[in-house]
């Protein structure tokens, strides 16, 4: 959809107007701009060149704009001349991440109460903030004479703010007795004689100018003249300024409770991530704890038992590769000993020793039959060696077996 043209400072203006600048909003809006101190009203339907804003005679007439289906989404153009613009530079981190008390900061360069002041940061750049203020209580009433019609407030900001941007310079143009001009830092509109006054104040550069100037002055750039309410919708597409914020927001807010929300959001669910995962840490780290354990266990018993090795990785391939190298070792010897005993169940071997150094085995036995006995050291003499060295004459009879080296 188009988006139609735009009404200037003291009048009002009936527009249609693209939802997605306003907030994500859908739909479409009116636009009203009351004129200083209530003393006129103009309609204009914007959109159509050749339209000229049409006078209502009264008040009264404002409420007949409640049966529009436009009437519950209306923009505000508020009268530059009851704003105060100024610019803050502030700490970088301060200006990204803290509102500050803007009154309290401006207060030596404001006049009047000022307490009363509703702030409005326009633009950030590092630490300089380009601000608007507006009375409270003018604020309010504006808010509540649409209201009273029956119209809702959608947006509200400033109409002299939203001429053409003149990086080099400012902007000047104007609208039957009144100046509207548009600079760096912000707008103002002033009758005709204060208006070399203000050019004077204003920061050196180039003068952008629509129409005819007073007499004895110059510009850089003539333009011929328009209406300032036509001259500000290219600027009004792309503004997403909004002052009714805080206490004075006409809508749910939902993006900006969204956004001041979303940061203890993200910390609680990081925060809730990481308990989550805690119970998994805490096992991983006692299943870490016992593996290490049973890893110095295995590595002592690997000494004990193979203390010429160094323990590998796959500790039980290489401890039973080690065993088996071991072919007339002591487990096998014991091994092929234990099976020759089992011919000889009648005979008890009460204790086993080793002597490691020269691969000799000893046994303890007993035997109601001393000739069992003899059997025994008989029958094992080729493997083992054994001599028999006798012990007790009475039975049960016993004797100690002095093996040779086994580890032949």
């Amino acid at each position: 959809m188009k988006r139609p043209e735009r009404l200037a400072a003291g009048y009002i203006d009936i527009e249609l107007l693209s939802s997605r600048d306003i907030n994500n909003e859908t739909g479409t809006f009116y636009q009203i701009r009351f004129n200083v101190g209530f003393t006129r009203l103009v309609v204009c339907v914007a959109g159509w060149s050749g339209i000229c804003p049409e006078r209502l005679n009264s008040w009264d007439q404002l409420s007949q704009l409640r049966s529009h289906p436009l009437s519950h989404y209306v923009c505000l153009l508020l009268p530059t001349s009851d704003l105060i613009f100024r610019r803050f530079k502030l700490p970088k981190k301060w200006a990204l991440h803290q509102t500050p008390q803007f009154t309290w900061i401006a207060e030596d360069s404001l006049m009047g109460e000022i307490d009363d002041l509703h702030w409005t940061v326009m633009r950030r750049a590092g630490g300089e903030l380009d601000t608007v203020a507006v009375r409270s209580a003018k604020l309010q009433q504006w808010l509540d004479a649409c209201n009273n019609a029956g119209l809702k407030v959608i947006q509200a900001l400033p109409d002299a703010l939203l001429l053409p941007e003149n990086p080099q310079g400012h902007t000047v143009v104007s609208l039957e007795d009144q100046w509207w001009v548009r600079y760096d830092t912000g707008a103002s509109v002033v009758e005709t004689p204060l208006l070399p006054d203000l050019l004077v104040r204003l920061p050196q550069g180039t003068r952008r100018s629509y129409g005819d100037l007073p007499e004895g002055m110059t510009t850089d750039e003539a333009n011929p003249w328009q209406h300032p309410l036509l001259l500000i919708q290219e600027r009004w597409r792309a503004e997403r300024l909004n002052v009714l914020h805080g206490v004075f927001s006409q809508t749910d807010n939902r993006a900006e409770i969204l956004k001041r929300w979303k940061k203890p959001l993200i910390l609680s669910v990081i925060l809730a991530f990481c308990l989550s995962l805690f119970p998994q840490f805490a096992v991983l780290w006692n299943v870490k704890d016992r593996q290490s354990a049973l890893a110095e266990e295995t590595r002592q018993v690997y000494q004990r038992y193979l203390p010429g090795e160094v323990p590998p990785s796959n500790l039980k391939y290489h401890f039973e590769k080690n065993i088996n190298k071991a072919k007339s070792g002591f487990f096998t010897q014991l091994e092929q000993l234990d099976m020759m005993k089992q011919a000889y169940p009648d005979i008890e071997v009460r204790s086993v020793k080793y002597d490691g150094k020269n691969g000799a085995l000893t046994l303890d036995v007993s035997s109601m039959e001393k000739d069992r006995i003899s059997a025994f050291v008989t029958q094992t003499q080729p493997i083992f060696g054994f001599t028999l060295q006798p012990g007790s004459t009475n039975p049960p009879y016993t004797g100690v077996l002095i093996g040779g080296d086994v580890a032949k």
